[in-house]
């Protein structure tokens, strides 16, 4: 995922760098994006939080509470249900083709 988003942002014309990454040892879960929320220093610039999974990022917007930088978007990635109990709304991409 990572792969297609640096090179997605190369053909839409960013900057080399322009997309950064951070792991956590929190796994895949909703931990995973309050620790995020929690370190600041690797979002803080950031115009979007792109989430390996739905989870991650409701567990990030869930930590920042109403808290949520102005112009920050956050994004998950595999179109769950619990997209639909985010609050702010969390944008998410479904994988799967269409049937």
């Amino acid at each position: 995922r990572l792969a297609a988003l640096r090179f997605a942002a190369r053909r839409f014309g960013w900057p080399d760098g322009a997309v950064g990454h951070w792991m956590s040892d929190q796994g895949t879960d909703m931990a995973a994006g309050a620790v995020l929320a929690r370190e600041r220093a690797a979002w803080k610039r950031a115009g979007a939080v792109v989430a390996l999974n739905d989870r991650v990022a409701f567990g990030f917007l869930q930590a920042l509470g109403p808290r949520v930088p102005p112009g920050l978007r956050v994004v998950g990635y595999d179109n769950s249900e619990l997209a639909l109990y985010a609050r702010p709304a969390l944008t998410t991409v479904d994988p799967r083709p269409e049937e």
